[in-house]
């Protein structure tokens, strides 16, 4: 059921990509984006993203980009795959909340993997709340793009 859902979230967030294009912005090596918490609160969450690793975008051949706009769409869009795959992986999906203040990180590897990492906080199983990590690592293979998110 939650596969699902999640499915479901991450084809309408694609599709919103073009309606939601003032929801995100890069400036001086700080990609920043406005999302809703569990609890539908916007807030606006801050990653780290050089532009070294904008070029490594554009330049690796599993991401087929060329222009910088693109570039930023790509990351908007794993970006936001990455906050609802953590926040629907949860038992309490209402208690995910952004930490603030906290920087995430967006970099590339150099054998061609987008990883996002982010903190946040949400209740656990018991319902006491925790601080943990997303790990979000997209990828293309054999043509295919895979992707791979862990909470820690």
């Amino acid at each position: 059921m939650k596969k699902i859902i999640l499915t479901l979230v991450i084809s309408v967030s694609s599709l919103l990509l073009k309606a939601q294009e003032k929801y995100y912005s890069y400036n001086d090596g700080t990609f920043t984006i406005t999302i809703e918490n569990g609890l539908d609160i916007k807030k606006q969450v801050s990653f780290s993203l050089s532009e070294k690793d904008i070029e490594k975008i554009k330049e690796t051949e599993n991401f087929k980009i060329n222009k910088e706009d693109d570039v930023i769409k790509y990351v908007w869009s794993n970006t936001i795959s990455a906050v609802y795959r953590a926040k629907y992986q949860l038992t309490h999906i209402n208690s995910f909340d952004f930490i603030d203040d906290n920087k995430g990180m967006i970099y590339v590897t150099d054998d061609g993997k987008l990883n996002i990492s982010y903190k946040f906080k949400a209740q656990n199983g018991f319902g006491n709340y925790i601080y943990s990590t997303c790990y979000y690592t997209a990828y293309a293979k054999r043509g295919k793009e895979k992707i791979e998110c862990n909470i820690y």
